[in-house]
């Protein structure tokens, strides 16, 4: 038995150096909290490699380094990554799920791409998946994929989860394929999200969209039963509690108490995203100052803002 994990990315990206290409590991909010989980059973991943690589000779290098890891790569062309994850992913279900439906953008070849990225990570899924595995799937742009996953291997336990808000039924109604969204997630036993309000939202598109029966937090189809719950996602807490006892993070925490002197200290960490509130937040430190001048010079505010999507209009100007 082994669990299968599958994002959009892999928790590395292959980048280009001096005309070879080399593994690189990657952070992220996902790939932190899943590092954390501890588990005995063999540990896979599949997913998105960062890189669409047209040299077969290197693939093939690639594959193996990445096999010898238990990760399996999917790999997408530039136009597939554009309309499935720049396109359906990130212009219509990311700004639909955080309340910016103003900021959505809709094309019909978003939705096709999105199919046809989703049937590949299931071909990928199905290669390795045997009877008995558990099968991980995560987030928003894999939504289709439980249902794909189930198609061809029946007796396996799928769990999905929502790492994003899952909207009211009043805005999730407005997406055209919301019936074929509700159905590739039912494909999985539990389907889990953050919080207890985004579950309820979830329900109630399924029993207005679908017409399921739902009771409580049970969905009962034909022949089974899909569980519905919250589970918050957190960190390996101890491990970053005891990250002052590295001797590199210890010498670099003087260095950045030398320069901040005895103020206090606020810490932002996120991804530049507009649902953030990040300049929001920029201008209320401000205020702050102006309102509370006796705080200048004993408080700093310091922003760690991670870049991603800057080939997607929005992101590129709030980048600016």
């Amino acid at each position: 038995m082994k669990l299968v994990i599958i994002s959009n990315r892999l928790p590395l990206k292959i980048v280009e150096d001096q005309g070879t290409y080399k593994i690189v590991h990657s952070d992220g909010g996902l790939v932190t909290g899943l590092n954390s989980l501890e588990t005995t059973h063999a540990k896979h991943w599949i997913g998105w490699p960062g890189m669409y690589v047209e040299d077969g000779q290197e693939k093939e290098k690639i594959n193996r380094e990445l096999a010898a890891q238990n990760f399996h790569p999917v790999y997408l062309t530039p136009e597939q990554i554009e309309n499935y994850y720049e396109g359906y992913s990130n212009s219509v279900l990311w700004p639909l799920c955080h309340y910016f439906s103003t900021y959505m953008n809709y094309e019909n070849e978003y939705w096709e791409a999105y199919q046809e990225v989703n049937k590949l990570f299931s071909d990928e899924a199905c290669r390795i998946i045997e009877l008995g595995d558990i099968v991980w799937v995560q987030d928003y742009q894999l939504m289709l994929l439980p249902a794909l996953i189930r198609e061809c291997v029946s007796d396996v336990s799928i769990g999905y989860f929502h790492h994003i808000p899952f909207p009211s039924y009043e805005l999730f109604r407005a997406l055209p394929e919301r019936a074929d969204l509700l159905n590739g997630l039912l494909g999985a036993d539990l389907v889990a999200f953050h919080t207890h309000g985004y579950m309820c939202h979830f329900i109630s598109a399924v029993y207005r969209v679908l017409n399921l029966d739902c009771n409580l937090d049970e969905i009962q189809l034909d022949s089974r039963v899909v569980d519905v719950d919250a589970f918050p996602m957190g960190i390996n807490y101890k491990k970053y509690y005891d990250a002052i006892l590295d001797k590199q993070i210890s010498k670099q925490a003087k260095e950045l108490k030398r320069n901040l002197g005895d103020a206090k200290l606020i810490v932002s960490v996120d991804r530049l995203d507009y649902s953030k509130g990040i300049l929001i937040r920029l201008t209320s430190f401000e205020n702050f100052l102006q309102d509370h001048p006796e705080y200048e010079g004993k408080v700093s505010l310091v922003m760690i803002v991670s870049p991603s999507r800057d080939t997607v209009d929005i992101y590129a100007e709030l980048k600016d």
